[in-house]
């Protein structure tokens, strides 16, 4: 649902979105229905979405990797242990570009202003709505959008 909505919001520029997993064995399974609904209420059209179980070519060939819970930075690290300066999730890097305050922000800088704590918390997710109710779904796509507009693409290191 993330890729579709940060996608929309970019949907004129150069700039390239793409969603994978953590989870095995889901590869090819399109959106869930919640999703789809909701993703439609807004105008966003999900119907050609089939999940992809992260790889580290994956995390290779982005220049910005963002994750929705803690638990995929830290599955991502495991597998680009080197990028760990460009794997994020969305709350914590809203966070980071809002503290930073400047549309110029690097990798790096963000990176420094990371705390250990920070990287591991639950308080960094955006939590997984699969298997709940359609009004949770619209409370992550709420979620997602809010953090989205604290983090807009032209405040990105990219």
């Amino acid at each position: 649902m993330a890729e579709y909505l940060l996608g929309a919001k970019i949907e004129n520029s150069e700039i390239h979105v793409s969603s994978t997993g953590t989870l095995f064995g889901v590869s090819g399974r399109p959106m869930d229905g919640n999703a789809l609904a909701e993703l439609a209420k807004r105008g966003i059209d999900g119907s050609a979405h089939r999940a992809r179980t992260i790889a580290a070519s994956d995390i290779y060939a982005c220049d910005l990797v963002i994750c929705m819970e803690a638990d995929h930075v830290r599955e991502a690290t495991l597998l680009a242990p080197d990028r760990r300066d460009r794997i994020y999730t969305l709350v914590e890097l809203a966070a980071l570009v809002a503290k930073i305050g400047v549309d110029d922000a690097t990798p790096g800088m963000l990176h420094e202003l990371r705390t250990p704590l920070a990287m591991s918390s639950n308080d960094m997710d955006v939590a997984d709505p699969i298997g709940r109710s359609s009004t949770y779904f619209a409370d992550c796509a709420d979620m997602i959008e809010e953090y989205l507009s604290i983090a807009t693409p032209d405040r990105l290191p990219l």
